[in-house]
């Protein structure tokens, strides 16, 4: 099993690369390749340029990254199947912001829907719940703070309450993503969930991504000791470092 990383300032060059590997790729026709991407323009151009390259492109899934750690998670046999996703958080969240202890404790937060005015509650709502759902990627040790039991002061202090009272309600029946990257780090080191993971998710594919994050970077180099992972990045001038440190 291995990382493998290819550059080019080619879109062309690169599909072309991606499909001699797609050709070339052990396993039967029914094991579906994923690859993870960023739009769905990229997903219908590869469809495109795969299938005039080698005559037809099937069973290809076009994922996003947290959907892969979604994958390796259920494959690894995690215990719940539902995670806590922003749609989820946000209904949840509805409901404990008109809690009457976080209106007694943050009053200055519930002073912005207050008098009943629901559809204020229901924004505030989506927008605390798209927050969590990009801190449990750009901000884990946050999450992980928060987890342990540490609320913190200040501006943080009413949504750790909010998060805290989450967890509390639905932790054992849906999992945060930092708990599933925990899961998966344990996991890993298990030779017959990793084998079993092996057979049902042997390679997947990144092509044409412009950002990743850390959190998902440790996840790919954690798995590529166990699968194959491949990237296929587009670069405007790969023989030159131009990244800043």
């Amino acid at each position: 099993m291995a990382l493998s990383v290819k550059v080019s300032n080619s879109l062309e060059i690169l599909v072309e690369a991606f499909s001699a590997a797609l050709r070339t790729a052990p396993g039967d026709v029914f094991q579906p390749e994923f690859i993870i991407t960023q739009t769905e323009g990229m997903n219908n151009w590869l469809k495109l340029r795969i299938s005039s390259l080698d005559g037809i492109a099937a069973n290809l899934r076009f994922v996003k990254p947290n959907d892969i750690l979604f994958q390796v998670y259920d494959r690894l046999g995690g215990p719940r199947e539902q995670v806590l996703s922003s749609d989820h958080l946000e209904w949840i969240l509805f409901r404990e912001l008109d809690d009457a202890e976080f209106k007694r404790r943050f009053p200055s937060v519930a002073g912005y829907y207050q008098d009943g005015e629901e559809i204020k509650r229901l924004e505030l709502a989506r927008k605390v719940a798209d927050l969590f759902d990009q801190y449990q990627i750009y901000r884990p040790a946050l999450i992980g703070e928060w987890n342990a039991g540490e609320t913190g002061r200040g501006v943080s202090e009413w949504q750790a309450w909010l998060w805290s009272r989450v967890k509390k309600g639905y932790g054992d029946r849906m999992s945060d993503k930092t708990a599933m990257a925990a899961f998966i780090t344990t996991a890993l080191r298990d030779p017959e969930r990793v084998a079993a993971l092996a057979r049902r998710l042997p390679r997947v594919y990144l092509f044409g991504l412009s950002i990743l994050t850390a959190f998902h970077i440790d996840l790919f180099h954690q798995l590529s000791e166990h699968i194959d992972i491949g990237f296929y990045l587009l670069n405007p001038a790969p023989s030159e470092y131009w990244y800043e440190d």
